[in-house]
């Protein structure tokens, strides 16, 4: 899994780097990663490797014109953001942080983060939506954790006897 972070910011550091700022900065950011207020999804939550292909093909026209416009380039002028992304972002984006990458991790429509105390807050945020609370009270926030925590230990059984989510690796595949 790629950490949604550092992809964000490695796209964030090249549109600088070609001086695409906000707003437009924020257009290409919402295409690939969607928008949780506009409830609008991106490149990521495409159904299949096909499907990223094809929705990537269909930014071109846009991600070229909007950069051109940001960057006040000529007609003669070659766009680059594009490139860069196909070049060096997309392929990893489908192995690593598709919505069906996600889900089959246990993530649901969440993004990984390798800081874990932002990934496990993600989760615990991933479950407190899936029980459509509002506030929670201590104790609801504990007995979320434990749930959290025997799911995990659930996940590691299962990982032994060849099932779930997990895999063991090929060291420990004796156990």
């Amino acid at each position: 899994m790629s950490c949604f972070k550092h992809v964000e910011d490695d796209i964030k550091r090249k549109l600088n780097s070609l001086a695409i700022k906000d707003p437009l900065q924020r257009e290409f950011l919402d295409g690939i990663f969607g928008n949780e207020e506009g409830k609008e999804e991106g490149l990521v939550d495409a159904d299949s490797n096909a499907d990223f292909d094809v929705q990537l093909e269909s930014l071109y026209p846009v991600w070229n014109e909007r950069e051109k416009v940001a960057r006040k380039l000529s007609e003669d002028d070659e766009p680059e953001f594009f490139n860069y992304f196909s070049r060096s972002i997309a392929n990893n984006m489908k192995r690593t942080m598709l919505k069906t990458v996600r889900k089959s991790t246990g993530l649901e429509e969440e993004f990984y983060f390798n800081n874990k105390s932002k990934s496990m807050n993600a989760r615990l945020k991933q479950c407190k939506k899936a029980e459509k609370t509002g506030k929670m009270t201590w104790l609801d926030g504990i007995s979320l954790v434990e749930g959290l925590v025997q799911e995990q230990e659930r996940n590691i059984d299962r990982a032994v006897i060849d099932e779930g989510p997990y895999q063991l690796c090929r060291e420990f595949e004796n156990l």
